[in-house]
């Protein structure tokens, strides 16, 4: 049984793979029917009868699949014990077993359903494995936003729950409940996170004014840290960055040390010379320097047949890497 539940785990397997995308998949789908509810219903946190019976009876199947998807987590774990405790244990104890209570009672709670989203911090590892994202620059980037989006929609979700709740110790209790759609509840979290509190929306129960005071605290580290990192790398990004694949049914060269405007533009002029008649064989040059204004100009001038890739420690062709030391061995050094 353990093994079975391993290998449906495993990203090594086919079945794996499949197995984790759907479980991402659908943690996103049942996080997008909360958002469909808290929109169509702004201001009932509890429905009951054919309200919302489409939306209930469709994320009651998602979670028989997260309840699945938990089993075999617990199958596959080393330590039964230190499992019961792991954060995503923790996030569906608070979203499972709500949604089939309450499609059992033909009733439908938004209460922590919103804690779905949490699953985004997994997406940049899931997608890493599932070979979409390749490089180390782009999982970086994916690790930063997923981080980003799962603080801000779990943080609009909870005032949401809070502010249409009200207080239970309110006179009457939950007297105090303010209709707010989650629409609102978003705009304030963002406003909240980047500390800029405008102040045309703010809490008005007890419990909501508590929780955006430790709020607060959390988003804005988590807005200083990922929102200047990821404008970092994109000022940072250079359209020379990249890899080169080879086409099929064309050759290429690749050509590398003192590349500099008179070296290439003496290369290509002997290289790419009509009386040689071969087209198709492309250059590709590899330094560790952007180009400077120069040789962008001949590169342009011969942007059919000519590559450019600025490089660091090491090389990437084709998918794969080589170090340094094996490249200068398979390169044309000027």
């Amino acid at each position: 049984m353990r093994s079975s539940a391993i290998r449906l785990l495993s990203y090594q397997y086919r079945t794996g793979r499949t197995f984790i995308a759907l479980s991402m998949f659908l943690s996103m789908a049942s996080f997008g029917i909360y958002v469909s509810e808290a929109t169509q219903w702004p201001n009932e946190i509890e429905k009951c009868g054919h309200k919302g019976r489409k939306h209930r009876l469709l994320d009651f199947i998602f979670n028989i699949f997260f309840l699945v998807h938990f089993l075999t987590r617990w199958a596959a774990a080393d330590n039964k014990l230190a499992f019961w405790i792991e954060p995503f244990s923790l996030l569906d104890y608070c979203t499972v077993p709500p949604t089939l209570l309450a499609f059992a009672l033909k009733r439908s709670w938004m209460g922590l359903r919103f804690m779905r989203t949490f699953r985004l911090f997994n997406l940049a590892e899931v997608l890493h494995n599932l070979n979409i994202i390749k490089s180390a620059s782009a999982l970086r980037f994916c690790q930063l936003c997923s981080f980003f989006f799962a603080i801000w929609l779990a943080g609009a979700g909870m005032i949401y729950l809070l502010e249409n709740t009200g207080d239970p110790f309110y006179v009457p209790p939950y007297g105090n409940a303010v209709r707010l759609s989650y629409g609102h509840c978003l705009y304030f979290a963002i406003v909240t996170m980047s500390t800029v509190g405008y102040g045309d929306i703010t809490p008005q129960t007890v419990l909501g004014r508590i929780f955006t005071s430790f709020f607060i605290l959390c988003a804005l580290a988590a807005f200083a840290s990922c929102i200047p990192e990821i404008v970092e790398m994109f000022l940072s990004t250079s359209k020379y960055s990249g890899t080169y694949a080879s086409r099929p049914g064309r050759r290429h060269v690749v050509v590398c040390g003192d590349v500099t405007t008179e070296s290439v533009k003496h290369f290509l002029d002997d290289f790419l010379h009509p009386d040689r008649r071969r087209t198709d064989v492309e250059v590709v040059f590899m330094n560790r320097s952007k180009p400077d204004l120069r040789l962008q100009s001949l590169l342009r001038r011969h942007f059919t047949r000519v590559k450019y890739l600025e490089v660091s420690d090491y090389w990437f062709l084709s998918g794969t890497f080589m170090q340094n030391s094996r490249s200068r061995r398979q390169c044309h050094c000027e």
